[in-house]
């Protein structure tokens, strides 16, 4: 884990450098909403809970991606993001119960790649992109009562995740928008999920690691140039994680022993984000 965060710094650094050699680049701040979607499953492919509501996001972001016409591009960016959404499970033993879950996160990113000019124009490329990114966030699942008026307690967990991620995309200039949208797939490489005991319900803490599957994201970024040096940034985009199952270990709650996992999750996201560049 420690070599996945020295990297990433490593490809920061690396960026940062070549911002300070290019000629177009912009950095700026962004503010968003999100549709966020979470489910968990059991080894059969049932469906053991869901969660769904929006979330909102303030970032910002470093880099030349929407802005040169060829040649290296990469752009360094990150967002907070928080928002209360609901949640349709169940309790450990299987009873149906409804309550709120509130999330709160940082992620960072960095990406790079080349844009390759098509026909000799500079109004068209395409792209051929990679990077690395962290993601943390604490979900704090509230307390609440079942049908029959059964008392069920939350919990908090803190997510941990290094991903990486490719994709490739057109680059293309029409009036004053510049556009880009990129299609990859994105890996969870070492995911650290930790339960705290203080409102677990067990006597320690646990830390489980839940395995990262490939799947898809798909980001539509755009640049509308203003007077001066000023852009307009407007970003669609759809993001994932995939989880297998995480191994599984012991926890005790006085003299009763469990073994705890994480269950098969997966996370949806379609978002809208917008703001300035300078």
């Amino acid at each position: 884990m420690r070599q996945g965060y020295r990297f990433f710094v490593g490809l920061l650094l690396l960026l940062g450098a070549q911002a300070a050699l290019a000629r177009d680049y912009s950095g700026g701040f962004l503010v968003g909403t999100q549709a966020f979607a979470w489910r968990e499953y059991d080894g059969g492919g049932n469906r053991l809970l869901k969660e769904n509501g929006s979330r909102f996001t303030l970032g910002g972001f470093y880099g030349n991606l929407t802005a040169a016409p060829r040649g290296w591009i990469y752009r360094a960016d990150g967002d907070i993001y928080f928002g209360s959404v609901d949640y349709d499970g169940q309790t450990q033993s299987g009873l149906p119960v409804k309550t709120d879950v509130y999330y709160s996160g940082v992620r960072v990113q960095g990406i790079g790649g080349y844009r390759f000019g098509i026909g000799g124009t500079q109004t068209f490329g395409i792209d051929l992109v990679g990077g690395l990114g962290l993601d943390y966030w604490k979900r704090n699942l509230k307390d609440s009562t079942t049908s029959s008026g059964t008392p069920v307690f939350g919990y908090d967990e803190f997510y941990s995740i290094l991903y990486g991620k490719l994709a490739a995309g057109p680059h293309f200039q029409v009036g004053n928008w510049r556009s880009t949208l990129h299609a990859g797939l994105k890996l969870p490489m070492y995911t650290d999920e930790y339960i705290p005991n203080s409102r677990s319900g067990f006597d320690q803490s646990i830390t489980l690691h839940p395995k990262g599957k490939l799947w898809g994201y798909v980001e539509f970024s755009n640049a509308f140039a203003l007077r001066g040096n000023r852009t307009l940034r407007v970003d669609l985009y759809y993001d994932s994680y995939r989880f297998a199952k995480s191994d599984s270990t012991y926890a005790t709650s006085g003299s009763t022993l469990y073994l705890v996992h994480q269950p098969e999750s997966h996370m949806d996201v379609i978002g809208l984000r917008a703001g300035l560049g300078f």
